[in-house]
């Protein structure tokens, strides 16, 4: 039956295709040329059309945008309530997030901004507000300055302190803040191809110029004293401190990290981790600094650490968690980290009984 078959096409092709082709009344050396090239042009254009189709469907696909969108699971008062170089705002000024008596205190960059919606919405089951008093890549100490150009921050904070000694309502304090970057001098590389960009710029105490500063021997011993006054003044006034420690950094945008793995058909069993190792000997010094603090009352310190490293997974840090991610960049905790640590924050203010 092949055999047939065969035979039938090999004449259909010789008298349709071939004979007609071969005959120089019928086709002419233009004729075939401009043919050809419309064929190439129109096998051209099917492959390309083929291919963007393809590209599309592997880079844009559902699973991939989705991933991406978490970059925007931001503190929805992200505009409006933070202070940065060309907009100070003063500490009467400041958000409030609730309408209750009792009054937390939020007080630092960035870090603080990225919880302060997620903080009320916890402090609002004990009976709290939370006034926002946060400032773009300031850590919230006195007499302390950026090695770059943020004259502002200085100035804000002394705003904020002026205004907490006076204020009566102010008794809860919390300082949160990217102490580590401010402390190296140096951006996150989690030794596992994750590497954050740029320098962060050193804090540096008041009385010295930078170039003071950055030739002195005894750069840690300097910045400890600035953070420790600043605080122990706090104290002093009666005030009660949470001090948080390090937020774990990651290296890795996570939201596009992870949307770039999908895109190249990586599918995940595991979450997305980095190393606690690494993190522990980057935040080692940072550790001595805010150590340094004496044993107080008032003082209560939290390490986000122990709820993100060596806990779900042993001696590695998470990032996402039942396929979502914990951060919306590289080390700002998104709406699902910001609410771990928010009721972290409370529980420990209420067992403290300071709710």
């Amino acid at each position: 039956m092949l055999i047939i078959l065969s035979i039938l096409l090999a004449i259909f092709s010789w008298y349709f295709i071939e004979k007609p082709f071969r005959s120089k009344y019928r086709f002419n050396k233009n004729k075939i040329f401009s043919l050809s090239a419309i064929c190439i042009l129109f096998l051209s254009l099917l492959s390309v059309i083929s291919m963007q189709d393809l590209i599309t469907k592997s880079i844009y696909s559902k699973d991939t945008i989705a991933m991406e969108l978490w970059e925007r699971d931001k503190n929805i008062d992200n505009d409006t309530c933070q202070s940065y170089q060309y907009r100070l705002i003063k500490p009467e000024d400041s958000c409030m997030h609730g309408n209750n008596k009792i009054i937390i205190n939020l007080m630092g960059d960035s870090h603080a901004q990225s919880i302060a919606s997620y903080l009320e919405d916890e402090s609002e089951k004990f009976g709290a507000s939370v006034r926002q008093l946060t400032y773009t890549g300031c850590m919230p100490i006195i007499n302390y300055r950026k090695s770059r150009n943020y004259e502002s921050c200085s100035k804000y904070n002394d705003l904020v302190y002026q205004f907490i000694a006076n204020d009566s309502s102010s008794e809860i304090i919390i300082l949160l803040a990217r102490w580590t970057a401010n402390i190296e001098g140096s951006r996150y590389d989690n030794q596992e191809g994750g590497i954050e960009r740029g320098s962060a710029g050193y804090a540096i105490p008041a009385e010295l110029t930078v170039s003071e500063y950055m030739n002195a021997d005894n750069k840690l011993e300097l910045i400890t004293n600035t953070i420790t006054k600043s605080i122990e003044q706090l104290l002093n006034e009666g005030k009660k401190v949470l001090l948080i420690y390090p937020i774990p950094e990651t290296g890795w945008h996570i939201p596009f990290h992870l949307a770039r793995e999908i895109k190249i058909g990586i599918n995940r069993t595991q979450p997305l981790t980095t190393s606690y190792d690494n993190f522990k000997q980057r935040v080692y010094r940072t550790h001595k600094v805010l150590d340094a603090i004496g044993e107080n009352e008032n003082l209560i310190r939290l390490h986000p650490e122990y709820i993100l490293c060596d806990t779900f997974i042993a001696n590695r840090c998470i990032t996402q968690l039942n396929n979502k991610p914990l951060y919306y960049d590289n080390n700002h905790l998104n709406s699902i980290g910001a609410k771990m640590l928010s009721e972290k924050i409370t529980s420990t203010l209420k067992s403290s009984g300071w709710l």
